[in-house]
């Protein structure tokens, strides 16, 4: 049994409106659809890439924890009614983006260590080349971030003195 947080909507930015706890068996997808954590295709996208996006969100939101093994390509493609080859393509993708890992002949694992610092860090990246060409400099993105991080380099100072 694994306890995982029920999700109610997961937004593009990973945000996250709970609604509660509730322990699963793994690969229970019929509680997974229950509490509208299942995979919805919006057609926006390739199938394969709308599924790693909705893994992603799950993965960064916390719902998929670290070492936790996802089902296998044959049975979510049984499940979602889609081919095989679209849910490897599917975890391809975020196994090169590092959300997961492969172990031959287990199966494919989430890798959640150094991810939500490294996810953070790309977009933090191109938050700040967006408001470069918007015209902020760079002496008036430090005196945000001073005063962002005002309390944490308080704290630091404090410790840096004992």
């Amino acid at each position: 049994m694994v306890r995982y947080t029920i999700i109610n909507t997961v937004g593009t930015d990973g945000t996250v409106d709970t609604v509660g706890t509730r322990l699963r068996r793994k690969h229970d997808f019929r509680a997974f659809r229950e509490m509208g954590m299942g995979f919805r295709l919006k057609g926006i996208k390739n199938i394969y890439e709308e599924i790693a996006e909705q893994y992603k969100s799950y993965i960064r939101a916390g719902v998929m924890r670290d070492g936790e093994k996802l089902p296998s390509c044959r049975e979510l493609a049984i499940e979602m009614g889609i081919n095989p080859n679209t849910v490897e393509r599917a975890y391809a993708q975020l196994e090169q983006e590092g959300f997961v890992y492969t172990v031959p002949k287990k199966g494919v694992f989430v890798r959640f260590e150094n991810q939500n610092t490294q996810s953070l860090a790309r977009d933090a990246r191109a938050q700040i080349a967006g408001f470069r060409a918007a015209g902020l400099t760079a002496k008036q993105l430090n005196q945000i971030v001073k005063e962002v991080f005002a309390e944490d380099i308080r704290k630091e100072e404090r410790n840096d003195r004992d």
